[in-house]
């Protein structure tokens, strides 16, 4: 065998076999290893103690993870966190180790090639309804759910605070806002503005609860919305963050109309996505889109399907700039 081959071979067991990394990093954020040694070290005896785990086996997880960096072996059998293992936290990306490994997701994901055949989300074939319908019915995935969410909108929300200028509108208006992240992190920086967070009615009252604890509710309100019934009117700016990948484009058309019916001639829409690049380059943005379309059968889109979609409803570009990593921010005005 060639040195070629041999290194191609290597190459693609390394992809197929991914799961013996992913798998094993699940576990020790499952079973709150990292946290607890967040607190300090701990001998393999300690940990099975704190986990219920069997020392003789989870010796064989930690020599794995010490392999990868996660901890260091301190001594005979001392462990602690190393810094990549301490973004494993709870309060880190630990909820995103947990979300995309966990058997209700990878029912989902058995059921992918059928969806290259038939069309329906794998989501939907495996649960016989959709992903938002079945956290609303298993409130521990949810919260897993919603904190791995949480992790990856912190970044984007506070880069696009810094990276545009809010400053020229009275009033904005975040559409599914969430649970206030955003917004909080926009009135941060612009303190003089008014703000609307529309989200449906539960999410609002845990928005209600997350922005009051951080003393940042004072001219900041709340409006139960529906984006795909309609929106709340009076805002000069509009924003739509990570919504739309959500959504086919017939859905996604709605919400943009619901939208530009309550917009005037000065109001802007500024959308955040990740745009996937069109070459063939390497991008999160392109596995992303495999796994909104598993999961909801939304998908994220180049910039040309955007342009399709916005002109579509009544939009038009008018600039986009990027945020933090892969997503970008696109400003829109009403097409004429």
């Amino acid at each position: 065998m060639g040195k070629q081959q041999e290194s191609n071979d290597v190459r693609l067991m390394q992809m197929i076999t991914s799961k013996w990394i992913s798998k094993p990093l699940f576990a020790f954020v499952e079973l709150g290893i990292a946290d607890h040694l967040k607190l300090k070290n701990l001998s393999l005896e300690e940990i099975a103690g704190k986990t219920g785990t069997k020392p003789e086996l989870l010796k064989r997880l930690m020599r794995v993870l010490a392999a990868l960096d996660i901890v260091e072996r301190k001594g005979k059998e001392i462990y602690s966190l190393t810094p990549l293992g301490g973004l494993l936290c709870a309060d880190k990306i630990g909820p995103a180790a947990i979300l995309f490994n966990a058997g209700w997701s990878d029912m989902a994901w058995m059921n992918f090639t059928d969806q290259l055949r038939i069309g329906k989300s794998g989501f939907e074939s495996a649960y016989k309804k959709t992903l938002q319908e079945w956290l609303s019915e298993n409130p521990d995935a949810a919260k897993i759910f919603n904190a791995a969410n949480s992790m990856k909108a912190a970044p984007i929300a506070y880069a696009l605070a810094d990276s545009f200028d809010f400053g020229r509108f009275n009033t904005i208006v975040d559409i599914g806002g969430g649970t206030g992240l955003l917004i909080s992190a926009i009135r941060e920086k612009y303190p003089d503005k008014d703000y609307i967070l529309a989200e449906l009615p539960g999410v609002i009252m845990v928005a209600e609860k997350n922005i009051s604890g951080s003393g940042k509710l004072e001219r900041i309100k709340f409006a139960e919305c529906d984006f795909f019934k309609s929106v709340p009117k009076g805002g000069d700016i509009y924003i739509l963050c990570n919504i739309l990948h959500d959504w086919d484009e017939k859905k996604c058309g709605k919400i943009l109309r619901n939208i530009r019916m309550v917009m005037n001639g000065n109001s802007r829409l500024l959308v955040i996505e990740m745009i996937v690049p069109d070459d063939d380059s390497f991008s999160i943005s392109k596995l992303m889109d495999l796994e909104m379309m598993v999961m909801s059968g939304g998908k994220e889109r180049t910039g040309k399907e955007f342009n399709q979609l916005f002109f579509s409803a009544g939009f038009q570009p008018d600039e986009i700039f990027p945020v933090f990593s892969e997503y970008s921010g696109m400003l829109l005005s009403m097409a004429v």
